[in-house]
């Protein structure tokens, strides 16, 4: 089975604020990575505040002549194709995803299909109840060793999460 993990970055909490500044994406089949990465910073179009660059580490020096959202928007479409996302907070990445398409007037279908959406914050609340579930707990809970650093805390994060995924549906 294929799945992308994806996660973003983004300038704000709520997409009427914000905008994504970092788009990260691997590939897995059957539970392992293919070192198909989709990754990009982006150029929000707005200045970024200090306050959002300490929480995501990404100033306006990094994202200068960078692409904006419209450029990659369509190879992201391809890269994604018509798999299962598996996103930790998938209703944040979501809504922002949602609104850059809406800007660009580009229809992506896994927007309207919450099926092709595979949540898995909603899935660790669940599975443990009253417990963190923010990825650095679930990795010590679930004994997960952090991959090299790539340079990007965000595909990191995306190798990470799947996983933590694959090992807890292992459990």
């Amino acid at each position: 089975m294929r799945l992308i993990i994806l996660d973003t970055e983004t300038t704000g909490l709520f997409s009427a604020a914000g905008r994504i500044v970092e788009i990260a994406a691997v590939e897995m089949l059957d539970g392992k990575l293919t070192g198909r990465e989709f990754h990009h910073l982006l150029n929000p179009e707005h200045t970024i505040s200090q306050e959002i660059t300490e929480i995501i580490g990404i100033n306006n020096a990094m994202v200068a002549g960078k692409p904006i959202f419209a450029d990659i928007a369509q190879a992201f479409i391809n890269f994604v194709g018509n798999d299962k996302l598996v996103v930790h907070n998938a209703e944040f990445d979501r809504e922002f995803l949602d609104f850059e398409f809406f800007n660009i007037d580009l229809d992506w279908p896994h927007l309207s299909k919450p099926e092709l959406w595979i949540d898995t914050l909603a899935y660790f609340k669940e599975k443990h109840p009253g417990e963190r579930c923010s990825l650095d707990a679930l990795c010590e809970h679930y004994e997960i060793q952090e991959p090299e650093f790539t340079g990007s805390d965000t595909l990191r994060d995306v190798k990470i999460l799947g996983a933590l995924y694959f090992t807890a549906l292992a459990a």
